[in-house]
């Protein structure tokens, strides 16, 4: 048996499109109770598990096929796919001795071990040649998942056509599936990993074997159960669960029923809309196991931190598209053109210019605004009232967040579609101030193109004034009045609804952020572009679309 050992870390895995990556699903037995083992080992013996584990893992559909596999040829082909399969270092032992040969054929074998690993040792480039004789050790079990998915990366990239190039180096192999397969901090691990895509729970029998490990299902509303299986005589059943992320399916809900019922509108922009009224979303911002959760849809890539630099923009309270535009973020570009500034009788403003807008309501409020020098003075601090109120007496009904200025907007280029978000506390143990919930109003919504970027902002603003306050956010809530899709955006939706989500990403502060949450030192002027770090962000490719003006 021939060990493959990787270091702790890996090298940075850059961002590729859903299709490259294998979904994960978890494999498991169970007794009445939930029970997977007691002492280290599985106290029970059932064979017709057993088939079924060995046929799924191997990728075949029945007993006929994997017949027809043990008769074929083990030699590698071009493009091989393999299922990978994932344990825990206990779990891999008690399955076989890791000295024996050939073990577990047919499948590539990735053991998660801390001590396994040795310094002196690196990760081969996986070949049809070692791709099932070889023991992957990694030290995590998100290395693992993001080594899959890099090698899948590098396999879809065209094959050498060189002519000195051999016929060995022209083959690859492709992981198709990964299988989480124990012990109980591997599921964990694989529970709320993004990728996690089905379950497959056989419960043994209706015995209790007095187990001392356990295996408990994500959260059910995000997880929908398919038609149960028998698979013997005394009581062993398989079920399947498929996951749903109810949250953004929601929201594809509504955008097909907006294509579906909406009715045709005229606007300002001079492309019509199809629009229904007055749409409330929610979206959850903390999952079941007290992970941060920031929800960027998953069936199209969301650019967070186009987003997340706008929001940091706001924050400092900007007037200005060409702070924005020297960061790289161009989505102001279009409302701050010479056109669009002289169409809205705003002639003296520069280009770039766009008034009091969003920032400097929220820093200055009721402020005198110096259209000369593009600057904002005076007013009501409406972020630093906010986390004082917080602070102070977090059960008030009065934390209040307004954009909407009346004496303002005629000189706005674009008027507040955000206009105001309404802060709630909700008691965690013991009355304590712990959860921060947040509902946004927002006038009108592009769903296709400017909902996607509402949902990020507001979820990372009530993340970091959580933050400061000392709180966890919980629940974002958007309650719209004219929710739309442009008539030139039809056929991009349509795209989009073809698409099945994947969960939402989880994320962390940085180090500095953390340290200053500790110290309880940290403001809202602490968050700079790298204070949020997103974790494991699995979504389809972009999909375009222009902007109406």
């Amino acid at each position: 048996m021939t060990f493959c050992v990787k270091e702790n870390s890996l090298p940075f895995i850059p961002k590729i499109s859903a299709s490259d990556y294998p979904p994960i699903n978890i494999i498991v037995a169970v007794d009445s109770q939930d029970g997977i083992g007691k002492d280290g080992k599985i106290p029970w013996k059932c064979t017709e598990d057993m088939q079924f584990f060995r046929r799924k893992t191997l990728g075949l559909k029945s007993e006929k096929g994997e017949k027809v596999a043990k008769n074929k040829q083990a030699e590698p082909k071009p493009d091989t796919a393999y299922n990978a399969m994932i344990f825990g270092r206990k779990t891999f032992e008690s399955i076989t001795p890791i000295t024996t040969g050939a073990i577990l054929p047919g499948r590539i074998k990735i053991v998660i071990s801390a001590s396994m690993l040795q310094q002196n040792y690196e990760l081969p480039e996986l070949t049809p040649e070692n791709a099932t004789s070889a023991i992957f050790v990694f030290a995590a079990f998100d290395d693992a998942v993001n080594w899959c998915n890099r090698q899948n990366k590098l396999k879809m990239q065209p094959v050498s056509v060189e002519p000195e190039k051999s016929a060995p180096d022209q083959q690859r192999t492709i992981i198709r599936k990964i299988y989480a397969c124990g012990g109980a901090a591997i599921y964990a691990a694989a529970n709320y990993h993004p990728q996690l895509h089905k379950i497959y729970v056989t419960t043994v029998g209706d015995d209790d074997y007095n187990c001392d490990v356990f295996y408990r299902l994500p959260h059910p509303d995000t997880w929908i159960r398919g038609k149960i299986q028998r698979l013997n005589n005394n009581g062993a059943v398989l079920n399947v669960y498929k996951r749903c992320n109810p949250h953004e399916m929601q929201y594809l809900g509504v955008m097909r029923n907006i294509l579906l019922n909406g009715c045709l509108r005229p606007n300002r922009t001079g492309v019509k809309t199809y629009s229904l009224f007055s749409q409330t979303l929610e979206y959850p911002l903390i999952d079941h196991a007290g992970n941060k959760i920031m929800p960027l849809l998953t069936t199209k890539r969301v650019f967070f931190i186009t987003c997340y630099k706008e929001l940091l923009w706001f924050l400092a309270g900007g007037t200005n598209a060409k702070s924005l535009q020297a960061q790289n973020v161009h989505i102001w570009d279009g409302n701050s053109s010479r056109e669009f500034l002289d169409a809205q009788n705003l002639q003296h403003y520069k280009t770039g210019q766009l008034g009091p807008v969003y920032g400097a309501q929220w820093r200055h409020f009721g402020g005198e605004y110096n259209a000369q020098n593009d600057t904002m003075s005076g007013g009501v601090d409406q972020i630093a009232t906010l986390i004082k109120g917080l602070k102070t007496d977090p059960f008030s009904r009065r934390h209040v967040l307004s954009a909407w200025n009346p004496a303002d907007l005629a000189k706005m280029a674009l008027p507040p579609c955000h206009l105001m978000s309404i802060f709630y506390v909700e008691p965690g143990a013991n009355q304590q101030a712990n959860f921060l919930n947040c509902k946004v109003i927002i006038r009108s919504n592009d769903m296709f193109l400017g909902h996607p970027f509402n949902v990020a902002s507001y979820a990372a603003l009530t993340h970091m004034i959580a933050a400061v306050c000392g709180m966890r956010a919980k629940r974002l809530v958007i309650d719209i009045t004219d929710c739309h899709v442009y008539e030139n955006h039809v056929d991009q939706v349509n795209v989009q609804l073809s698409r099945a989500p994947y969960g939402f990403p989880s994320f962390c502060f940085s180090e500095e952020i953390e340290k200053k949450m500790i110290n309880n030192t940290l403001t809202i002027e602490d968050f700079n572009v790298s204070s949020i770090v997103l974790k494991n962000y699995i979504c389809g490719e972009a999909i375009k679309g222009e902007m109406a003006k």
